[in-house]
């Protein structure tokens, strides 16, 4: 037991402080010379590569001081460690119970801990458990201690009150595999514990990269892990820098090694493994495999290396590499026509849903024209997809298990290709860099999250039949990622003719749309649009005469597979009108418009026997016409008709009969824009 100063106070502590690090810490003297890194009760730590993610339940909180141990003087923490078990500073046993996971990004075995000032009138008990096996627990320094399986109960008897005392020692956890959690646990007490991390001290027990969604890019001599949690993308590098230069990296997705071929000023035909710490092994050299520097491969999920050669005006060869026997068959490129095909290709992704490699042709070195082309790694056809366009060099491809193709693009950016178009979509921003090369397991899919939303109006509430209205229909996408391939579908709404639907498509820049001009009928688009982008539809509906009921138009945007939207309600948007109709009777008594003018089939004109004089007796009306068996012609015209009458000849109060609108129209201002049908709801004033 340990004095301490915490907060200002003098208090009676028993501390005991977990440092971890590996076997190689016990041949140097056991000993942290780094200090321990600050862990958060829930958060997490990167050291050496490998992210460690802590979550506590319990007693658990920080404790900013530091802390030496008498029985091993080495035994040091750094402020800003755990305080696990302290139950309001009580001095009773097992009344502070606590829990620390730990999780790995890498697997990891043989873990070190340390175990200071611990106890003084009891044992502390501490409990290891982990996803590797049973923990056994091995010791070499220990005073104040029994091992038990997998428990640690430390400190009972040891001197106490001063600071530095008590029991404690260092202490080996092994499982029967490599683990990536490890969980800690104890029943606190006396005054609590303390817990942290040696900042030199996890080192990952993988050999292989294995196949996983993780996407890498090389540089050089040094290769870097993307981040795909934010945008812009971020490159972390795995190790240090490799002592040889290399490109053309694949991951295999059958030993999940990563392979490379090294680079030098004369070229090399050197088959590398890249090593998950960065290092590399030396496999030797490629039989059949010119001397190059090869800057493109990539590895299908057969196991098949394809590599190609960074010739200054292009190459018409690309070469496949059994990795097992190390020898490669060359593959010659060509069109469908069979004329020879020259690429200059600086990375390639192989799609295991076409069985293509797919890349962006510069053509040469110097050239800035750009292409996306496949290559069928089986004949060596070489196709071109969509036209060709002017922007940097992609020199580092990944394909999805799902289908889709990606780039990093030279000067900065991560995009996605059309397969069929060969536009291409910012998904991410991305750092520029050069002389790089990606690599992804073929077989594991690239997803991303993106919030797709889509608005309709027409403005109003209410529509009359006869007339038009106009919907604009906006989709937006709110990120965090870009996306291509979301399918647009947008119904003819119930009771209208898809002819009498139109709508054209205007795509904020950066989004793509495979709408061009004005179409008629239904919706249904693939789009793409970088995160903030919009693509918005202008929809006319020319309404019928005899439409009844409300007119609902519904509008959804759905996301591709690839991609997860976090928000599905704002994925479909609906407009509801209701009709309307005005109605407004004749006036027919009081002062009342006579009706001086009448046709009628019933000969009666004129006073009758009754003594009526028709047709001044149907008040309210400019003229009356009657029969039973006849009804009223006036001209028949089409819509297109009608937009021909001369601009002379049509005079304000003209009125037609519109049989494409199914209509009476009438003008009302004597000019061409003046056609308007019979049945406005708005009741005129005068």
């Amino acid at each position: 037991m340990g004095l301490k100063n915490y907060d200002l106070k003098l208090k009676t502590i028993s501390l005991i402080s977990f440092l971890l690090i590996t076997l190689a810490g016990i041949a140097k003297g056991q000993t942290c010379s780094g200090g321990t890194a600050n862990i958060t009760p829930n958060g997490t730590t990167l050291i050496n590569g490998i992210t460690i993610t802590s979550v506590s339940t319990g007693y658990v909180t920080a404790y900013p001081g530091t802390y030496t141990n008498d029985c091993n003087s080495a035994i040091t923490t750094s402020a800003n460690a755990l305080l696990v078990g302290n139950n309001n500073w009580s001095p009773n046993a097992d009344n502070g119970p606590w829990a620390t996971t730990l999780t790995f990004s890498k697997p990891v075995n043989d873990i070190i801990i340390i175990i200071a000032a611990a106890g003084g009138t009891i044992n502390e008990k501490f409990y290891f458990t982990s996803n590797g096996g049973t923990i056994s627990i091995g010791s070499t320094t220990n005073c104040y201690t029994t091992i038990s399986g997998n428990s640690i109960f430390s400190g009972a008897g040891a001197p106490e009150g001063t600071l530095g005392a008590g029991g404690g020692g260092i202490f080996r956890l092994t499982a029967p595999t490599p683990f990536t959690t490890l969980n800690m646990s104890g029943l606190g007490g006396h005054y609590g514990s303390i817990l942290g991390i040696c900042s030199e001290s996890i080192k990952s027990t993988a050999t292989v990269f294995g196949c996983n969604n993780n996407m890498y890019l090389s540089q050089l001599n040094t290769l870097y892990k993307i981040g795909t949690d934010t945008n812009p993308f971020t490159y972390t590098a795995i190790g240090s820098a490799a002592s040889v230069n290399y490109n053309s990296i694949g991951l295999n997705p059958i030993d999940g090694k990563l392979y490379a071929i090294q680079q030098g000023s004369g070229g090399s035909n050197i088959l590398l493994v890249i090593n998950p710490d960065g290092t590399l092994t030396n496999l030797g050299a490629v039989t059949n495999l010119p001397v190059a520097n090869y800057f493109s491969g990539e590895i299908d999920n057969a196991g098949n290396y394809y590599v190609m050669a960074n010739v200054t005006a292009g190459t018409s060869t690309i070469y496949k590499i059994n990795l097992t026997t190390k020898t490669a068959t060359a593959i010659s490129l060509k069109y469908p026509n069979n004329t020879v095909a020259i690429g200059y290709i600086p990375d390639m992704g192989y799609s295991i849903t076409t069985g293509l490699l797919y890349g962006v042709n510069g053509f040469t070195n110097s050239g800035t024209t750009r292409q996306l082309v496949s290559i069928n790694p089986n004949t060596g056809v070489v196709n071109n997809i969509g036209g060709t366009y002017t922007e940097a060099h992609y020199g580092a491809m990944y394909t999805s298990s799902t289908g889709e193709v990606f780039g990093v693009r030279n000067d900065g950016g991560f995009y996605q290709f059309n397969l069929t178009t060969g536009e291409r979509i910012l998904i991410s921003g991305a750092p520029p860099n050069n002389n790089n090369d990606g690599a992804h397991c073929v077989t594991m899919p690239i997803t991303f999250n993106a919030d797709l939303e889509v608005t309709k109006s027409d403005g109003t509430t209410t529509y009359a039949s006869g007339t038009t209205t106009t919907y604009t229909v906006t989709v937006k996408n709110n990120g965090p990622f870009g996306v291509l391939g979301a399918i647009v579908t947008d119904p003819v709404p119930s009771g209208i003719p898809e002819a009498n639907v139109s709508y054209t498509v205007v795509a904020s820049n950066g989004s793509t749309t495979t709408v061009s001009g004005t179409r008629t009928g239904a919706i249904n688009d693939q789009v793409g649009i970088p995160v903030g982008g919009t693509i918005t539809y202008t929809v006319l509906i020319n309404i019928p005469f005899n439409l009844n009921g409300n007119l609902t138009n519904t509008v959804t945007v759905n996301p591709p597979t690839n991609i997860t939207d976090p928000n599905l309600a704002n994925n479909t948007a609906s407009d509801t009108d209701t009709q309307t109709v005005c109605y407004r009777p004749a006036t027919t008594s009081g002062t009342a418009l006579q009706t001086e003018i009448g046709i009628t089939s019933l000969n009666r004109a004129g006073n009758d026997t009754t003594g009526n004089n028709w047709p001044m007796i149907r008040k309210g009306a400019w003229i009356a016409l009657e029969a039973k068996t006849k009804g009223l012609v006036i001209n028949r015209l089409t819509s297109a008709q009608i937009s021909a009458i001369p601009a002379t000849n049509i005079i304000e109060g003209m009125i037609v009969y519109n049989i494409t609108l199914n209509c009476l129209q009438v003008n009302t201002t004597g000019t061409s824009a003046g056609w308007t049908c019979l049945n406005t709801p708005t009741c005129p004033s005068n």
